[in-house]
């Protein structure tokens, strides 16, 4: 029935310098690499789209099988707002080193400088060891002088407002938000669908050539927000035998945490599609077999989709 409108994705991996072992350990992800950094599971972008793994469209990258239709159907508010591309890319990253301190610009600088979408972003927290955080704006507010002035002198990170994670947790990070992941994490990333990055300070560390990656600190300076950072807290919509909490809601993406005793029927809007990814358990998406780290694409005009099993999944939507 829904072998049009739902289909399991496979991701484009990424071996990124500070990537670790837990996505091919842990997450069973078939990566060709050792140093498997981030694997792009829901993407259309030209750097790394997934690929649909079964059905109709199987072989083709999602970019090629993406049409309009299956993003938003034609009474959808959302049908001309993306111009048929999906605004979304969802990855799972897995920090085995700290990443560069960084920040992304808003749509307008990134489309006037960079050709390219801006970068609003929602982490959350898959795994974490003791002690592990993330870097989220700053602890006071603050000027592009001293900014520039820490990065000069190798002390940003004494500016920055650092908070210890646990699993379960989610942080929504507004584009314009200086921030890094910290070491000894894995986590479900939601963003735009732009790869744009501007990074501010990377530890003295060098890329595969031997020399120091590349600074960006005078586009980071110009769009960054030197005020300190306020979290969004998760919203709990239902609870019971299916708990459901609203993680995160904005003009790009909704996301929703689905935590499931026995199954359940995601509340989804048939105007638009939804991608599923699976964090816990074990069951069928409809017809197609789930394990943790299973990724999905459903199709606009899908009005009912069942999961089966014990697990924990977010369900992200552009609305």
């Amino acid at each position: 029935m829904y072998n049009d409108l739902l289909f399991p994705l496979l991701p484009a991996y990424k071996d990124y310098i500070w990537g670790g072992s837990n996505l091919k350990t842990v997450w069973g992800k078939d990566s060709p690499y050792d140093c498997t950094a981030e694997s792009w599971e829901v993407s259309a972008h030209s750097g790394g789209p997934s690929v649909v793994a079964a059905g109709p469209l199987k072989g083709r990258t999602l970019n090629e099988a993406l049409t309009p239709d299956l993003l938003f159907t034609e009474t959808s508010q959302f049908s001309h707002c993306f111009r048929g591309n999906l605004p979304v890319l969802i990855k799972f990253i897995d920090a085995a080193q700290n990443l560069s301190v960084q920040v992304h610009p808003g749509d307008a600088f990134a489309r006037a400088n960079e050709n390219d979408l801006g970068k609003t972003e929602m982490w959350y927290i898959c795994d974490a060891e003791k002690d592990a955080g993330i870097y989220c704006g700053f602890k006071r507010d603050t000027d592009a002088a001293e900014v520039r002035d820490a990065v000069e002198k190798n002390s940003l990170q004494g500016l920055l407002n650092f908070i210890r994670v646990k699993r379960g947790e989610s942080y929504f990070i507004p584009a314009g938000t200086v921030h890094a992941i910290g070491a000894g994490i894995t986590i479900c990333e939601i963003q735009q669908n732009s790869n744009v990055t501007y990074r501010l300070y990377d530890y003295g560390r060098t890329g595969a050539d031997g020399r120091p990656r590349p600074l960006h600190v005078e586009k980071g300076l110009a769009v960054a927000s030197f005020t300190p950072f306020s979290p969004v807290l998760p919203k709990v919509l239902q609870s019971g035998a299916v708990t459901t909490r609203l993680l995160a809601s904005c003009p790009y993406f909704t996301v929703w945490e689905y935590a499931c005793a026995d199954g359940c029927v995601p509340n989804i809007n048939p105007d638009s599609y939804v991608a599923i990814n699976f964090l816990e358990g074990t069951g069928t998406l409809c017809e197609y077999p789930y394990k943790k780290g299973s990724s999905f694409f459903v199709a606009a005009g899908a009005r009912r989709v069942r999961v089966s099993g014990r697990c924990v999944f977010l369900m992200t939507q552009t609305i």
